[in-house]
C-alpha cells in the first residue's frame, strides 16, 4: 500500500472524528452548531413546536429554531427568545 494514500486516510477520520467531537460539544452546551431532539414549547405563550418546521429566514434554515404560529415570537432551537426579535 502506498504511504500517501494511507496519510489521506488518516488525514480525512481526523475530520470526522473533530467534526463529531465539535458537534457533541456544541450540543452539551446548547450552542448553535447542537443538535437538539426534543420539541420545545413557546417561551411567550406554550404552543409546542411543530414537528415538522418551515424556516421563516436564513438563521432558522442555517442553525434551527422556529417562529411561533401563536404569538409570533422567535426563538432557537434550544427554545430560548432569539435577541434579534422585531
Amino acid at each position: 500500500m502506498d504511504l500517501f494514500g494511507i496519510l489521506i486516510g488518516i488525514v480525512k477520520l481526523a475530520l470526522v472524528v473533530g467534526g463529531i467531537v465539535l458537534v457533541v460539544r456544541a450540543t452539551r452546551s446548547k450552542g448553535a452548531a447542537g443538535v437538539n431532539l426534543k420539541r420545545v414549547k413557546c417561551c411567550g405563550c406554550g404552543t409546542e413546536a411543530p414537528a415538522f418546521r418551515k424556516p421563516k429566514d436564513k438563521e432558522e434554515f442555517m442553525w434551527g429554531g422556529w417562529t411561533c404560529e401563536k404569538c409570533g415570537q422567535r426563538m432557537d432551537k434550544w427554545g430560548n427568545p432569539r435577541t434579534d426579535q422585531p
